[in-house]
């Protein structure tokens, strides 16, 4: 049955240098915006894909910015923070795989659609910029699963859709691992911020009714829902039968109502196409 199985964190990837000592950076209360410009232009790709993410609709403000010294004045360190790490594993994120394109597509697609249930429930800015980075990283498990083990993993994909069973239930079978538990290893061994960790862990779980002490409840229930969003509209790879996002767990626990989820699948596509070349 399981002819592969993730046994420690030596198993994953390593967090990128540069994406380290700019998390470093940023919890040290003596970093200024130099300090982390400075970090930054020692990988000039980073630099590059960083300052591209800037211009994108919902960092650039009313003007484009030119210069890294620039968006790093212009953001701040949360947000210079967020965009080094979706620019430092974007290489992890996104393999040369057929599969793993389309899983980038997916997360792409729910980190959108979790800032985008961010700003319904009217949250702060900086909330919502945390989601959009929960959302991008919800399924960096099943990205690892697929970078190690590509062949099995679109049988395990295929299997649940014909069986109509969770993916979870499925990866366990084979690999006796699920890829929310791979992926909360991998943002654990990365020493990401923590509010990643529950929402890459417990994205599917909050679904089911009996579990009732999910940690970060509101956070997960933001990410489940956008993902079930996601799903519903097709944005990425389908790894499982779709759910409506109506009336499940997740949004209940958001109080969110069918005429405030509708507006988000209307137009998520056209805010996908609109910033998926930023982060390219």
């Amino acid at each position: 049955m399981g002819d592969w199985i993730l046994i420690t964190s030596e198993d994953l990837p390593a967090l990128p240098h540069v994406a380290n000592k700019v998390l470093s950076a940023v919890s040290d209360p003596a970093s200024s915006a130099k300090t982390l410009q400075s970090i930054i232009e020692t990988d000039q790709a980073l630099a590059g894909r960083l300052l591209r993410m800037a211009n994108s609709a919902m960092f650039a403000g009313t003007r484009e910015t030119t210069t890294l010294q620039a968006a790093v004045a212009r953001l701040g360190f949360n947000r210079v923070r967020n965009l080094v790490l979706i620019a430092a594993t974007r290489d992890v994120l996104r393999s040369k795989n057929k599969t793993a394109e389309e899983l980038w597509k997916h997360a792409l697609g729910v980190g959108l659609a979790s800032r985008m249930v961010g700003e319904t429930l009217r949250l702060p800015p900086g909330a919502v910029d945390d989601l959009f980075l929960a959302g991008l990283f919800h399924d960096v498990g099943k990205v690892l699963m697929n970078n190690q083990k590509p062949e099995r993993y679109l049988q395990i994909i295929q299997t649940a859709l014909e069986q109509r069973r969770p993916t979870s239930e499925v990866e366990k079978e084979v690999f006796q691992f699920s890829h929310e538990e791979v992926g909360a290893m991998i943002v654990t061994k990365w020493k990401l911020p923590e509010f990643l960790v529950n929402p890459v862990r417990y994205h599917h779980l909050i679904q089911d009714e009996r579990n009732k002490d999910i940690p970060s409840e509101k956070n997960v229930a933001a990410v489940a829902t956008a993902d079930l969003i996601a799903n519903m509209i097709g944005i990425g790879l389908l790894t499982s039968a779709t759910i409506a996002p109506v009336n499940v767990r997740s949004s209940r626990l958001l109080r969110l109502e069918q005429e405030q989820i509708l507006p988000i699948a209307e137009n998520l596509p056209d805010v996908y196409l609109s910033h998926a070349n930023y982060f390219e």
